[in-house]
């Protein structure tokens, strides 16, 4: 299992928009796509959106789905200058070192 941590510098004022289309389109697709969602969280006081992307896979094989995703159809179609108000972005490999804890929530399933 590989996980990105993913954060994105928005203009200011564009954060809502974005959380709207990111639910309605990014999320979506990156799950057909067989990509998992750990958290997305948006920072309305930094104009920043973190999230954690994970793949069944290496960092290789999750490069390569990304590339196939960014590539496809279905992107081109729901992108449409959606990434304009992204100033900045971040992306890092990162290592899941939570420890389970009774009653833990599943993230994802709040998405």
């Amino acid at each position: 299992m590989t996980i990105q941590l993913r954060r994105y510098q928005l203009r200011p004022g564009t954060l809502p928009t974005w959380v709207e289309y990111w639910r309605r389109d990014v999320a979506p697709l990156r799950r057909e796509f067989g990509f998992g969602i750990r958290f997305a969280s948006a920072d309305h006081a930094n104009d920043q959106f973190v999230w954690a992307l994970e793949f069944d896979g290496t960092p290789e094989e999750l490069a390569e789905q990304d590339r196939l995703y960014h590539a496809s159809p279905q992107w081109a179609e729901r992108n449409d200058d959606q990434n304009i108000p992204l100033i900045d972005t971040t992306i890092a490999v990162i290592e899941d070192v939570t420890v389970a804890a009774p009653g833990l929530l599943n993230a994802e399933a709040n998405l």
